[in-house]
């Protein structure tokens, strides 16, 4: 089964968001919510923003490959599958080489944990990889939903569109901000933390 996302989601680091805030994303609309700085691999943090709402998405990105070993977000991901169906996306990806000391070629790396997902019966349709060039995006294509590329131009998802395909996740954070005019914690997070109209 495809996770439905909606036209419109909200990318936030994971502790900051909140099951209220959640609740309230999903009042206004929003289809998904994107859980960043590499949530844990147990993805406690997304079970409960699901448990808090009846119908958004909740899809982490990214979890980092280097983090935490593909069987346990296997477990992860069927405990999660088992009680929302449909509402959860596995966003996945290496993460920046600054991050991990561990860090090896990321394409072999990519493949490998994808290899191990498929063994613990992680289906494609319910993962995303973090994928920017054309090799990377392909592997997406081929063995995931699609891409949820982070901090890239407007130019890169029309390059991204190309190599995949139609048809295919193409999913990058963007940032647009608004002026709430009612409170909740959804309202106050934007209140604080934006300007009223900036996009990128």
């Amino acid at each position: 089964m495809t996770v439905e996302l909606g036209r419109y989601g909200i990318w936030r680091r994971g502790s900051a968001v909140s099951p209220e805030f959640a609740a309230e994303a999903e009042a206004l609309g929003y289809g998904a919510i994107w859980l960043g700085g590499s949530p844990d691999g147990d993805l406690q943090g997304a079970e409960s923003l699901l448990a808090a709402t009846e119908r958004i998405a909740v899809a982490t990105g990214i979890v980092n490959m280097w983090k935490t070993p593909a069987e346990e977000v296997a477990a992860s991901y069927h405990r999660i599958e088992a009680k929302y169906p449909g509402r959860f996306l596995l966003g996945l990806g290496i993460g920046h080489p600054e991050a991990t000391k561990e860090y090896r070629s990321p394409y072999a790396t990519m493949v490998e944990y994808l290899d191990r997902l498929d063994e613990a019966n992680v289906p494609a349709e319910g993962r995303a990889l973090a994928a920017l060039g054309p090799k990377a995006l392909r592997l997406a294509a081929d063995r995931t939903a699609g891409t949820h590329p982070y901090l890239t131009p407007p130019e890169h998802s029309r390059e991204a569109r190309a190599v995949v395909g139609p048809g295919v996740l193409v999913r990058p954070s963007r940032r647009w901000c608004w002026t709430p005019t009612r409170s909740g914690p959804a309202r106050s997070a934007a209140r604080s933390s934006t300007s009223p109209t900036c996009t990128s």
